[in-house]
């Protein structure tokens, strides 16, 4: 059992202490989440550093900025920088910053081979130039696509921060979101970051297509220069296919004969098969030709999902060949269906209990289906009528709302597809049992002692916030059961209060509030009122003085409601000013006293008025015992409220009090 004792001090120091607390904390924050957001990162020496994975998108951004200016010092030394983080070590980041190396490998490459052509032709060595050029076009093709792959990666982590709240935060996450099962261009980013992004990369862009283009024109002047000083003999290529239908996944027979200017075959020659996706060719073939010149080859549809496929079949000799360079395009009507996805499943579901998925997909069976929720993948294959079921644990999930991504990989002819659900996962419901003293004294140190009846394995440490009236303090505890010492401002007012006690959330539990109702006697007012009391007798009758000759009236002694009997005087001659609102107290007194005679009921000293009425409550009649609690009402609130009854009011509660009487 822990044992915490808690000092509260005054409720006006301690608001300030908390207010000026919480101003110190809210700067802090405001200037630690400002030097992140604009940090420029220096690790010359490689230090073992903290990178938290909200600060990624502007670290990935500037290493972009570096590489487009050419600046690949900088770029490098903020990789090392990245390297040196325990994220670089998950999937989407290691994605990210493979691709970006690839990148700098990529454009040093790209630059040495379009430099190196510009020197060979300026030494009219065409054949080396016109091979520098057209391996700088290749590799601008692979460029653009790693360019492709990292905006994609880029666009899903930044979509994954904003969605789960850790942008612009200095928060990590343990498991980030896999790239691939993200849409191409998420609808809900972070605007902000994505703008700067997309102007980054088409700086890059912009580069890489002023080196194709200025590549692209030193070919076709090589080539003219080539056939009007007819220096080389002119090839030609003539190509065909057996279909002009391709499905993806499938292969098509790609057929043709290179040429001479004289129409003789070229054997032992070389072709380069490109196919074009969004205006870049990439290589998926190479074919030699026989000795006649001819070729063939199957070539396996990728996975493209458009209307038309184009390949591209080139000829590039090698040096001294005596040839030309020359190209020849096949255009293919892509024959492939969209994949239709419907998923039922309980989009709300309790911590521990498992999130069951089922759906349909269209197309082949035993398709690869993938759930992504909170980083973790769970792959399932469909059965032969297209369905698939999952039963995936809650477990590694915290209590929260999550985006769950259904992904339908692509198969042959069917497109790949995906769907986002959300999901809710509820916290296990939290109870908390509390008990303490029904009274205590200000100054004087009391116990609150309770119990948190649940799994240990599960939760905890347990934080419990105590408050009473406006001051607190939260207690935390290892243990199941809790025993807090508290001791209250020694000048506390005297009265009635409430003990919030509310058992703070910690997942998987969610929070529990208990309220304790528990009367503070402030022994300064106390002692004020001593002599007062000491004169009181011990019998339960005193005398009052008559006024303006009034005949003697006799009402007995009783504690008011919910204070007790030694705050009784201070009560009547603080409260009762009005004479009126005196008298009515002394009327309820004398019809108390009267059913307590008729009943015989025994009362004592401690008794409140309420609790007495309680004890009459068995010998009277419902309607009575009805108009007996509203008189008592009616009293306290002359007693307690500080409230000046009308004439109305009093005639109709001595009515009522009559009525009472009468009944005796």
């Amino acid at each position: 059992m822990s044992v915490k004792k808690i000092n509260i001090i005054s409720a006006t120091g301690f608001a300030i202490l908390i207010i000026m607390l919480m101003s110190l904390v809210f700067v802090s924050i405001t200037i630690v989440k400002h030097y992140l957001n604009t940090i420029n990162v220096y690790n010359p020496n490689n230090v073992k550093v903290h990178v938290g994975i909200s600060q990624l998108p502007t670290i990935y951004i500037n290493i972009l900025n570096y590489i487009a200016q050419n600046n690949y010092t900088e770029a490098n030394e903020l990789m090392n920088y990245l390297s040196a983080s325990p994220l670089q070590n998950l999937e989407i980041t290691s994605s990210i910053s493979n691709e970006i190396s690839a990148l700098i490998t990529q454009i040093t490459l790209l630059n040495e081979l379009y430099t190196t052509g510009i020197q060979e032709l300026r030494q009219q060595n065409v054949n080396e130039s016109m091979l520098m050029f057209s391996q700088t076009l290749i590799i601008t093709a692979q460029l653009e696509n790693t360019l492709s792959y990292i905006q994609r990666d880029m666009g899903n982590l930044i979509y994954f921060l904003t969605v789960t709240g850790y942008l612009n935060s200095s928060g990590d996450v343990l498991n980030p979101l896999t790239a691939k099962f993200l849409p191409s261009n998420p609808l809900n980013l972070n605007l902000t970051y994505i703008l700067i992004l997309n102007k980054t990369v088409n700086k890059i862009y912009l580069k890489v297509n002023n080196t194709y283009s200025n590549a692209l024109n030193n070919i076709k002047n090589i080539q003219s220069q080539i056939i009007s000083l007819n220096k080389y003999n002119k090839t030609t290529i003539n190509a065909w296919s057996n279909t002009r239908y391709v499905i993806p996944g499938l292969t098509v027979g790609v057929y043709g004969v290179l040429k001479n200017s004289k129409g003789v075959g070229i054997g032992n020659a070389t072709l380069t098969i490109y196919y074009n996706n969004r205006g870049r060719y990439y290589p998926i073939a190479n074919v030699t030709t026989n000795a006649t010149g001819y070729f063939s080859t199957y070539i396996t549809i990728p996975q493209f999902y458009g209307d038309r496929l184009i390949l591209l079949i080139s000829y590039v000799p090698q040096n001294d060949s005596g040839y030309a360079p020359s190209n020849q395009y096949l255009v293919f009507n892509v024959l492939y269906a969209n994949t239709v996805i419907t998923v039922s499943l309980n989009n709300n579901v309790i911590w521990g209990e498992p999130l069951n998925i089922s759906g349909w997909v269209n197309g082949p069976s035993n398709r690869t289906i993938e759930i992504l929720i909170d980083g973790k993948v769970i792959s399932t294959t469909t059965s032969e009528d297209g369905t698939f079921n999952l039963s995936i644990s809650t477990l590694f999930l915290k209590p929260g709302s999550y985006v769950t991504t259904i992904y339908a990989e692509p198969k042959g002819a069917y497109a790949p597809a995906y769907l986002n659900e959300t999901i809710s996962v509820i916290a296990l419901p939290a109870t908390l049992s509390v008990s303490t003293n029904k009274y205590v004294v200000a100054g004087v140190p009391f116990k609150i002692v309770g119990i948190i009846p649940m799994n240990k394995s599960l939760g905890g440490p347990w934080k419990l916030n105590i408050t009473i009236g406006t001051v607190g303090e939260i207690i935390t505890t290892t243990n199941s059961d809790f025993n807090a010492e508290i001791t209250l401002p020694l000048l506390m007012q005297t009265g009635n209060y409430v003990i919030n006690v509310t058992l703070l959330p910690n997942p998987p539990y969610s929070s529990y509030t208990t309220l304790i109702n528990v009367f503070v006697i402030n022994p300064i007012e106390v002692a004020a009122i001593t002599f007062v009391i000491a004169l009181i007798p011990a019998m339960i009758v005193v005398k009052l003085p008559r006024e303006n000759n009034e005949p003697k009236r006799e009402i007995a002694i009783l504690p008011p409601d919910i204070k007790p009997l030694v705050e009784l005087i201070y009560d009547v001659k603080n409260k009762l000013r009005s004479k009126v609102a005196l008298l009515v107290y002394e009327n309820y007194i004398n019809t108390l006293n009267k059913l307590i005679s008729k009943y015989n009921v025994t009362v004592d000293r401690s008794m409140t008025l309420r609790e007495i009425v309680g004890e009459l409550s068995p010998f009277l009649n419902e309607a009575t015992y009805k108009t007996l609690l509203s008189i008592n009402d009616f009293i306290e609130r002359i007693l307690y409220g500080n409230y000046t009854p009308s004439s109305n009011e009093v005639d109709s509660v001595n009515r009522d009090m009559k009525l009472v009487g009468d009944s005796v």
